[in-house]
């Protein structure tokens, strides 16, 4: 099964996600790297050349290559998407689980990391925690409706990424369990 875990940015896609992969020994993709690899470039250079949804379009063409490539046991840890139409049929036709991570905007913004033009994370200074929690919640409404529909959510509520990947898992289970059981 492939598994695509969405959500904002620093909710922890990439930290859970790496967790579940491990423990469930699959394979581990970050399109935010594979975006950096398939175009040579950084995420702010692929950004800046790129006018209104093109830069989904992109992130697109990147997830085709990824699912053509990786294997039926993967977790992928997806940047934000705002155009999920472009990844419907893709997902359908590979059998992707997807699922949301949320948390609440203060915990996030605790999470909240810069990076500099080579996307090398570097240490904040003069941190406004109302400011990063006002930018949060912009990005949480900003997704709200691409994210709705996502069948599975997972609320971290502040807890740990080992706790969450552990919940993560039961709940991918329970799903499973209850598809199964359904008529066809």
């Amino acid at each position: 099964m492939i598994i695509a875990i969405f959500g904002i940015v620093c909710v922890g896609k990439t930290t859970i996600g790496k967790l579940i992969a491990n423990e469930l020994q699959y394979e581990f993709y970050d399109l935010d790297m594979e975006m950096k690899r398939f175009y040579n470039d950084t995420i702010l250079n692929i950004q800046r050349g790129c006018f209104a949804d093109e830069y989904d379009s992109k992130k697109a063409a990147v997830l085709k290559d990824v699912l053509s490539k990786c294997g039926k046991n993967s977790v992928i840890a997806m940047s934000p998407i705002y155009y999920t139409i472009k990844y419907k049929k893709m997902f359908k036709d590979h059998n992707v689980l997807s699922i949301v991570l949320r948390d609440s905007p203060e915990n996030i913004a605790l999470r909240l990391t810069e990076t500099d033009d080579n996307d090398e994370h570097i240490e904040r200074e003069n941190i406004d925690m109302k400011e990063d929690i006002k930018a949060v919640k912009y990005f949480i409404s900003r997704y709200k409706k691409a994210f709705e529909r996502i069948e599975l959510k997972y609320d971290i509520n502040g807890k740990s990424a080992e706790d969450s990947a552990f919940e993560i898992i039961e709940s991918i289970i329970k799903h499973l369990q209850h598809k199964a059981s359904q008529p066809l």
